[in-house]
Protein backbone atom coordinates (compact mmCIF):
# COMPACT_ATOMS: atom_id res chain seq x y z
CA UNK A 1 0.00 0.00 0.00
CA UNK A 2 1.35 3.68 -0.87
CA UNK A 3 0.25 7.17 0.10
CA UNK A 4 0.78 10.43 -1.75
CA UNK A 5 -0.11 13.86 -1.04
CA UNK A 6 -0.26 17.18 -3.59
CA UNK A 7 2.77 17.99 -1.44
CA UNK A 8 3.94 14.91 -0.39
CA UNK A 9 5.65 12.44 -1.89
CA UNK A 10 4.77 8.71 -2.01
CA UNK A 11 5.64 6.65 0.68
CA UNK A 12 5.39 2.70 0.16
CA UNK A 13 4.99 0.34 2.91
CA UNK A 14 5.48 -3.30 2.24
CA UNK A 15 4.33 -6.45 4.66
CA UNK A 16 7.20 -9.23 5.46
CA UNK A 17 6.80 -12.39 4.81
CA UNK A 18 5.88 -13.74 8.34
CA UNK A 19 2.24 -14.31 8.93
CA UNK A 20 0.06 -17.00 10.36
CA UNK A 21 -2.19 -17.10 7.52
CA UNK A 22 -0.24 -17.31 4.34
CA UNK A 23 -1.18 -20.84 3.29
CA UNK A 24 -4.69 -21.23 3.86
CA UNK A 25 -7.92 -19.61 1.91
CA UNK A 26 -8.54 -16.06 3.25
CA UNK A 27 -11.83 -14.28 2.04
CA UNK A 28 -12.68 -11.34 3.47
CA UNK A 29 -16.06 -9.67 4.17
CA UNK A 30 -16.86 -5.68 3.69
CA UNK A 31 -19.90 -3.96 3.43
CA UNK A 32 -20.52 -0.07 3.07
CA UNK A 33 -19.24 0.45 6.69
CA UNK A 34 -16.14 -1.11 6.03
CA UNK A 35 -13.88 1.85 6.57
CA UNK A 36 -10.51 3.28 6.62
CA UNK A 37 -8.03 0.50 8.01
CA UNK A 38 -10.18 -2.59 7.17
CA UNK A 39 -10.56 -1.08 3.22
CA UNK A 40 -6.59 -1.30 3.20
CA UNK A 41 -6.83 -4.57 3.73
CA UNK A 42 -9.06 -5.60 2.05
CA UNK A 43 -7.59 -3.59 -1.37
CA UNK A 44 -4.26 -4.69 -0.99
CA UNK A 45 -5.27 -8.72 -0.60
CA UNK A 46 -7.78 -8.46 -3.32
CA UNK A 47 -4.79 -6.27 -5.77
CA UNK A 48 -2.44 -9.31 -4.95
CA UNK A 49 -4.96 -12.23 -5.72
CA UNK A 50 -4.55 -13.51 -2.24
CA UNK A 51 -7.82 -13.11 -1.05
CA UNK A 52 -11.68 -13.16 -2.56
CA UNK A 53 -13.66 -10.02 -1.28
CA UNK A 54 -17.58 -10.57 -0.64
CA UNK A 55 -20.29 -8.04 0.24
CA UNK A 56 -20.81 -4.45 -0.50
CA UNK A 57 -18.29 -1.78 -1.91
CA UNK A 58 -17.22 -0.47 1.59
CA UNK A 59 -17.28 3.33 2.27
CA UNK A 60 -14.17 5.05 1.38
CA UNK A 61 -12.43 6.43 3.74
CA UNK A 62 -8.37 6.36 3.06
CA UNK A 63 -6.88 10.04 3.89
CA UNK A 64 -3.88 10.82 5.96
CA UNK A 65 -3.79 13.65 8.02
CA UNK A 66 -0.93 15.77 9.82
CA UNK A 67 -2.10 17.99 13.67
CA UNK A 68 -1.05 20.94 13.73
CA UNK A 69 -0.32 22.74 16.94
CA UNK A 70 -2.07 26.10 17.60
CA UNK A 71 -0.71 28.89 19.92
CA UNK A 72 -3.65 28.42 22.28
CA UNK A 73 -2.96 25.20 22.81
CA UNK A 74 -5.35 23.56 20.18
CA UNK A 75 -4.85 22.03 17.03
CA UNK A 76 -6.59 21.20 13.66
CA UNK A 77 -5.66 18.42 11.41
CA UNK A 78 -4.91 19.12 7.98
CA UNK A 79 -5.41 16.25 5.36
CA UNK A 80 -1.87 15.83 3.98
CA UNK A 81 -2.28 12.41 1.28
CA UNK A 82 -4.82 9.86 0.13
CA UNK A 83 -4.54 5.83 0.22
CA UNK A 84 -3.47 4.07 -2.81
CA UNK A 85 -3.87 0.21 -3.06
CA UNK A 86 -0.55 -1.40 -4.70
CA UNK A 87 -2.49 -1.22 -8.20
CA UNK A 88 -3.50 2.22 -7.85
CA UNK A 89 -6.43 2.28 -6.48
CA UNK A 90 -7.64 5.38 -4.43
CA UNK A 91 -9.33 4.34 -1.56
CA UNK A 92 -11.09 7.50 -0.78
CA UNK A 93 -14.27 8.72 -2.44
CA UNK A 94 -15.12 11.90 -3.64
CA UNK A 95 -16.03 14.30 -0.99
CA UNK A 96 -17.50 17.74 -3.16
CA UNK A 97 -20.89 17.07 -1.97
CA UNK A 98 -22.40 18.24 1.31
CA UNK A 99 -21.21 16.30 4.39
CA UNK A 100 -25.23 14.39 4.12
CA UNK A 101 -25.00 13.58 0.97
CA UNK A 102 -21.42 12.78 1.52
CA UNK A 103 -22.82 9.97 4.45
CA UNK A 104 -25.68 9.06 3.07
CA UNK A 105 -24.04 8.10 -0.22
CA UNK A 106 -23.10 4.60 0.73
CA UNK A 107 -27.20 3.86 1.21
CA UNK A 108 -28.23 5.39 -2.68
CA UNK A 109 -25.26 3.87 -4.65
CA UNK A 110 -26.24 1.46 -7.48
CA UNK A 111 -24.54 -1.75 -6.74
CA UNK A 112 -24.69 -2.33 -10.86
CA UNK A 113 -23.20 0.79 -11.20
CA UNK A 114 -20.63 1.07 -14.36
CA UNK A 115 -17.38 2.02 -14.43
CA UNK A 116 -15.34 4.46 -17.08
CA UNK A 117 -12.20 2.76 -18.20
CA UNK A 118 -9.87 5.33 -16.07
CA UNK A 119 -11.04 3.80 -13.23
CA UNK A 120 -10.67 0.08 -13.91
CA UNK A 121 -7.03 -1.37 -12.83
CA UNK A 122 -5.73 -4.93 -13.22
CA UNK A 123 -4.15 -7.29 -10.86
CA UNK A 124 -0.78 -9.29 -11.27
CA UNK A 125 -3.14 -12.16 -12.70
CA UNK A 126 -4.92 -9.64 -15.12
CA UNK A 127 -8.51 -9.62 -12.50
CA UNK A 128 -9.88 -6.91 -13.37
CA UNK A 129 -10.89 -4.67 -9.93
CA UNK A 130 -12.65 -0.89 -9.47
CA UNK A 131 -11.35 2.48 -8.28
CA UNK A 132 -13.26 5.65 -7.75
CA UNK A 133 -13.89 5.16 -3.78
CA UNK A 134 -13.97 2.27 -1.31
CA UNK A 135 -13.47 -1.32 -2.49
CA UNK A 136 -15.73 -3.21 -4.99
CA UNK A 137 -16.06 -6.41 -3.84
CA UNK A 138 -15.03 -9.86 -6.24
CA UNK A 139 -18.39 -11.00 -5.33
CA UNK A 140 -21.21 -8.32 -4.66
CA UNK A 141 -23.89 -9.05 -2.30
CA UNK A 142 -26.97 -6.11 -1.81
CA UNK A 143 -28.50 -6.52 1.16
CA UNK A 144 -32.27 -5.71 -0.10
CA UNK A 145 -32.87 -3.62 3.16
CA UNK A 146 -34.41 -0.26 0.86
CA UNK A 147 -34.37 3.23 2.31
CA UNK A 148 -37.21 2.47 4.35
CA UNK A 149 -34.59 0.48 6.90
CA UNK A 150 -32.24 3.29 6.10
CA UNK A 151 -33.96 5.79 7.20
CA UNK A 152 -35.60 4.50 10.16
CA UNK A 153 -32.50 2.93 11.19
CA UNK A 154 -29.45 5.60 10.14
CA UNK A 155 -32.22 9.26 9.52
CA UNK A 156 -33.97 9.35 12.38
CA UNK A 157 -32.59 6.82 14.94
CA UNK A 158 -35.47 5.00 15.89
CA UNK A 159 -34.00 1.46 16.15
CA UNK A 160 -31.43 2.65 19.06
CA UNK A 161 -34.37 4.38 21.01
CA UNK A 162 -36.88 1.70 20.57
CA UNK A 163 -33.78 -1.32 21.87
CA UNK A 164 -33.77 1.15 24.73
CA UNK A 165 -37.51 0.40 25.27
CA UNK A 166 -37.42 -2.92 24.64
CA UNK A 167 -34.98 -4.17 26.71
CA UNK A 168 -37.16 -3.41 30.12
CA UNK A 169 -40.17 -5.56 28.01
CA UNK A 170 -38.19 -8.74 27.35
CA UNK A 171 -36.32 -8.32 31.01
CA UNK A 172 -40.11 -8.16 32.96
CA UNK A 173 -41.14 -11.44 30.80
CA UNK A 174 -37.64 -13.60 31.11
CA UNK A 175 -35.20 -11.68 33.07
CA UNK A 176 -31.70 -11.94 31.88
CA UNK A 177 -31.55 -16.09 30.50
CA UNK A 178 -30.55 -15.59 27.33
CA UNK A 179 -31.27 -19.15 26.94
CA UNK A 180 -35.28 -18.47 27.53
CA UNK A 181 -34.63 -15.44 24.22
CA UNK A 182 -32.93 -17.71 22.15
CA UNK A 183 -35.15 -20.51 21.96
CA UNK A 184 -38.50 -18.43 21.61
CA UNK A 185 -39.19 -16.45 18.90
CA UNK A 186 -39.45 -13.66 20.22
CA UNK A 187 -38.67 -11.33 16.90
CA UNK A 188 -42.59 -11.65 16.09
CA UNK A 189 -43.50 -9.53 18.93
CA UNK A 190 -40.30 -7.30 19.18
CA UNK A 191 -41.43 -6.28 15.26
CA UNK A 192 -44.93 -5.67 16.01
CA UNK A 193 -44.03 -3.45 18.82
CA UNK A 194 -41.24 -1.61 17.08
CA UNK A 195 -44.11 -0.98 13.91
CA UNK A 196 -46.41 0.49 16.77
CA UNK A 197 -43.56 2.46 18.15
CA UNK A 198 -42.60 3.79 14.31
CA UNK A 199 -46.40 4.52 13.74
CA UNK A 200 -46.75 6.38 16.80
CA UNK A 201 -43.85 8.65 16.06
CA UNK A 202 -45.29 9.55 12.48
CA UNK A 203 -48.43 8.04 11.37
CA UNK A 204 -47.73 8.53 8.28
CA UNK A 205 -44.46 7.24 8.01
CA UNK A 206 -44.71 4.55 4.89
CA UNK A 207 -43.47 1.19 6.12
CA UNK A 208 -42.98 -0.98 2.97
CA UNK A 209 -40.88 -3.69 3.05
CA UNK A 210 -41.37 -7.03 1.36
CA UNK A 211 -40.84 -10.34 2.87
CA UNK A 212 -37.01 -10.03 2.69
CA UNK A 213 -36.89 -7.01 4.62
CA UNK A 214 -38.96 -7.95 6.69
CA UNK A 215 -37.62 -10.88 7.97
CA UNK A 216 -34.01 -9.02 7.97
CA UNK A 217 -35.20 -6.48 10.48
CA UNK A 218 -37.32 -8.63 12.21
CA UNK A 219 -33.65 -10.33 13.15
CA UNK A 220 -31.72 -7.09 13.29
CA UNK A 221 -34.03 -6.35 15.76
CA UNK A 222 -34.10 -8.92 17.99
CA UNK A 223 -30.02 -8.87 17.75
CA UNK A 224 -29.72 -5.29 18.60
CA UNK A 225 -32.25 -5.80 21.83
CA UNK A 226 -30.07 -8.89 22.86
CA UNK A 227 -26.88 -6.41 22.90
CA UNK A 228 -28.79 -4.06 25.08
CA UNK A 229 -28.87 -6.84 27.37
CA UNK A 230 -26.18 -9.66 27.35
CA UNK A 231 -23.75 -7.82 24.87
CA UNK A 232 -21.60 -7.87 21.30
CA UNK A 233 -20.87 -11.32 21.28
CA UNK A 234 -24.73 -12.23 21.22
CA UNK A 235 -25.27 -9.65 19.05
CA UNK A 236 -23.36 -11.21 16.20
CA UNK A 237 -24.68 -14.75 17.27
CA UNK A 238 -28.10 -13.72 16.41
CA UNK A 239 -27.09 -12.12 13.38
CA UNK A 240 -24.85 -14.45 11.51
CA UNK A 241 -27.77 -16.86 11.43
CA UNK A 242 -29.46 -14.53 8.79
CA UNK A 243 -26.41 -13.53 7.01
CA UNK A 244 -26.14 -13.69 3.14
CA UNK A 245 -22.27 -12.73 3.37
CA UNK A 246 -21.21 -15.61 5.56
CA UNK A 247 -23.41 -18.25 3.83
CA UNK A 248 -21.74 -17.06 0.38
CA UNK A 249 -18.14 -17.87 2.42
CA UNK A 250 -19.25 -21.08 4.07
CA UNK A 251 -19.82 -22.36 0.40
CA UNK A 252 -16.75 -20.75 -1.14
CA UNK A 253 -14.43 -22.91 1.73
CA UNK A 254 -17.01 -26.25 1.48
CA UNK A 255 -16.26 -26.55 -2.44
Amino acid sequence: VYTEGKNRKRENVYSDEEGNLKNIELIILIDDGSASASEIVAGCMQDNDRATIIGKRSFGKGLVQEEVKLADGSAVRVTTQRYYTPVGRCIQKPYGASDKEYYLEQFTREENESYPDSLKFETKSGKVVYGGGGITPDIVIVKDTNMTFTKINYVFGWIEEFCLIEKKSVINKIGEDYKVFEKQPFEKGIYTDFVKFVSEKDKDFDFTLNTMQEDYLKNFLKAKVARSIWGEEVYRKILIQNDDYISKALELLNH
